[in-house]
């Protein structure tokens, strides 16, 4: 559902499940994975944190001389039929 993924930091009825191993079957994987308390975004957060670079900040202008952008928001697609 889409509430499990809506779901902040801090929301006493969130829970998500953990599982390190990757049995055969979905099944099998939720039958030995731990439920955890709160909203997932922490440990998600956390997995990013540890595959990703040093933060900076982002550009203050979008594109650049390799690749300048090519509309203004929303881009044109929007308005497509």
């Amino acid at each position: 559902h889409i509430q499990s993924l809506i779901n902040p930091p801090g929301n006493p009825k969130a829970k998500f499940f953990l599982n390190s191993e990757l049995p055969a079957s979905p099944a099998e994987w939720l039958a030995t994975a731990k439920p955890e308390a709160d909203s997932w975004w922490g440990d998600w957060r956390q997995w990013l944190a540890e595959r990703s670079g040093e933060r900076r900040p982002a550009p203050d202008t979008p594109g650049n001389e390799q690749h300048p952008p090519i509309a203004d928001a929303p881009g044109t697609y929007v308005a497509e039929m």
